[in-house]
């Protein structure tokens, strides 16, 4: 009897896995659990949203020379690790759904072709379909902090618009590509599943073989001993089993540390520690740059960075705000969310200007022996490129060392920096032992002339500590005057 009934329950076992039946429902839990965690506190629809966008954001990258890009399972997407926009929407509602959310996948179109350059999604809160842009991580608001319609981004020309490459014709030309409602009782039963019965459930999907997932070439994702770690390490990782999947990652970049994967398990252990160890977190971004990652993951391991620096405090900004700048300049996906962190991130309030040149602010100041960072914020739009100077002063008022140049090594100039976004803009300068003051400036180089504060001062200046060529952290007008 006892094994009649083992014969059965392995013949059951071989025909789901025959018919990819334990995906799909594996698939299903997967969604479960994952959404459980990401929206842990959130009590309305809208905060649940937010929770989800930012998750696909954090956990999906853009596939430039990507392990996945295919149009299967939205949690292939979310294995995988890769997906460009439409794939990225259709995992976001597949999540939003367990949150008992209502979605649509919206098409926007270029009239002239009929095709459909960007893919966003809509939620349905507050009585009204609201708008997110999940490739790009961004939940637009209304002014009083409710969700917005892309109405709402057309008639207020929303920031967003240009940063995407496309024109509000484009977001008023959409179309309805899909929409998905909670299954209302079933997923009901399926968010009362404990923990303990997932992970066990989990562990025996593990012991099966890995779904075919299409690669370039025509091989199948996974199949590899490196690819089935990384596979074990993600799943492991989805579900919330840290230490597991910290195992399964480490093993992976220790025995294959030039895997097609080793880059993924990288981040994915960044991910793992930004809020418990970030230290540790600094690392692994760090490893994963040294690397030479493409483009899209190197970008969103500078933007993980400059968010755990961020995490570490206020002394940390420079470097996080820095790391935003790099991932605004590598123009990729990540780009206009980095734009917006430089905007509105905390470390942004740190630094009420030092000094006001016209429609150019000075926010921040560091100097060490042979290096002076600046931060500069434009106000308000600049048609001029104006090249700033940083000068050592001796006790008489003499210049015994400059730097001059456009911000940003010329990579930045002001006619291409956007208003309210903070720009790094380091200069390369040793100071000599006479140094005893440091003055800083902005001037138009054809004529020469200097750029004034309020009350006609032309250069921001500071005195050198004998003791300290440097200031080390970076100082605002409540540390420095």
């Amino acid at each position: 009897m006892l094994m009649g009934l083992v014969l059965l329950l392995a013949a059951l076992l071989g025909a789901s896995v025959w018919t990819g039946l334990d995906h799909r429902v594996y698939d299903d839990l997967l969604y479960t659990i994952t959404t459980r965690q990401a929206t842990a506190g959130a009590a309305t629809a809208a905060e649940k949203a937010d929770r989800l966008d930012q998750y696909v954001f954090l956990n999906v990258h853009v596939p430039v020379q990507a392990l996945v890009d295919n149009d299967g399972p939205a949690a292939e997407t979310l294995i995988g690790a890769y997906g460009v926009c439409d794939q990225q929407v259709r995992l976001f509602m597949a999540l939003a759904e367990k949150a008992g959310l209502s979605t649509r996948e919206i098409f926007l179109l270029d009239s002239s072709t009929g095709t459909s350059p960007h893919t966003a999604a809509e939620v349905w809160e507050s009585n009204r379909w609201a708008w997110l842009d999940v490739l790009f991580g961004y939940t637009p608001k209304r002014q009083d902090g409710s969700p917005a319609t892309v109405t709402d981004l057309v008639t207020r020309a929303d920031p967003i618009i240009p940063l995407t490459g496309l024109t509000p014709q484009e977001y008023t030309n959409n179309r309805v590509q899909l929409t998905m409602r909670p299954n209302g009782l079933g997923d009901r039963i399926e968010r009362q599943v404990p923990t303990w019965l997932a992970n066990r459930l989990q562990d025996l999907y593990l012991m099966l073989p890995p779904p075919v997932i299409p690669a370039q070439g025509g091989d199948s994702h996974f199949s590899t001993p490196d690819g089935r770690l990384y596979w074990r390490g993600r799943n492991y990782q989805l579900f919330g089993r840290e230490r597991l999947a910290s195992a399964a990652f480490l093993r992976l970049v220790g025995d294959y540390p030039d895997s097609s994967y080793a880059n993924d398990a990288r981040y994915d252990l960044a991910v793992i520690h930004q809020s418990s160890a970030p230290e540790t977190a600094l690392n692994d971004l760090g490893q994963l740059q040294a690397h030479d990652p493409p483009a899209g993951i190197r970008d969103d391991a500078w933007y993980l960075a400059g968010q755990t620096y961020e995490h570490l405090g206020a002394r940390n900004c420079l470097q996080a705000i820095d790391l935003y700048s790099q991932v605004v300049a590598g123009g990729t996906s990540t780009a206009p969310a980095a734009i917006f962190r430089l905007g509105q991130t905390q470390c942004t309030a740190n630094f009420a200007p030092l000094a006001q040149f016209g429609p150019l602010d000075l926010s921040g100041l560091q100097v060490d022996s042979t290096l002076v960072s600046l931060l500069w914020q434009v106000t308000t739009p600049i048609r001029e490129d104006y090249t700033v100077f940083v000068h050592a002063l001796d006790a008489q008022g003499r210049v015994v060392a400059q730097s001059d140049g456009q911000p940003d090594g010329g990579l930045l100039p002001t006619s291409r920096q956007r208003v309210g976004v903070l720009v790094p803009d380091h200069h390369a300068l040793t100071l000599p032992s006479t140094a005893v003051q440091l003055e800083v400036g902005a001037y138009y180089l054809a004529t020469g002339e200097r750029l004034k504060e309020p009350d006609g001062t032309n250069a921001y200046r500071v005195a050198l500590a004998p003791s300290e060529k440097g200031l080390g952290a970076l100082a605002t007008r409540d540390t420095m005057s």
